[in-house]
């Protein structure tokens, strides 16, 4: 049996846990439709963490929800934190100084690049810019 793994991006651990995201509704129906009762194989990067518990602080103001992030990707069983090496950074700057005509974040470039390097499927993640990268991407 192929497994075909995905990286998770920020937007859809903000929106899984903040009633008040815009995309939180699509986020809970992507996790029981796509991921319920599965082994998902969901990977995130430690970028992915550090922006994730910032992001969901500043926006909501509320500290529980940043430690429900960090305990959702450290002791889940669906989702596994992977670490970025120097590689992938070096090739993720080089990405972010060539494609100045796309809007994503550099975290966003080192993700694309983790999926690359690692030939994971794509992404799960509302940030429609992954689009224009040529990468397969959920929500």
């Amino acid at each position: 049996m192929i497994v075909i793994r995905y990286l998770v991006d920020t937007g859809f651990f903000v929106a899984f846990l903040n009633e008040k995201d815009t995309h939180h509704e699509d986020a809970q129906r992507v996790f029981s439709e796509c991921l319920g009762g599965r082994d998902p194989k969901l990977i995130t990067t430690d970028y992915v963490l550090d922006e994730a518990v910032t992001l969901i602080r500043r926006r909501t103001g509320r500290h529980e929800l940043a430690v429900k992030i960090i305990e959702m990707i450290n002791d889940s069983d669906w989702v596994e934190l992977e670490f970025v090496d120097k590689e992938v950074v070096k090739k993720a700057v080089s990405k972010y100084v060539e494609f100045e005509d796309k809007e994503l974040s550099f975290t966003d470039w080192v993700s694309a690049v983790q999926i690359d390097e690692m030939g994971y499927g794509g992404i799960i993640s509302f940030d429609s810019d992954f689009d224009g990268i040529g990468l397969d991407r959920i929500c």
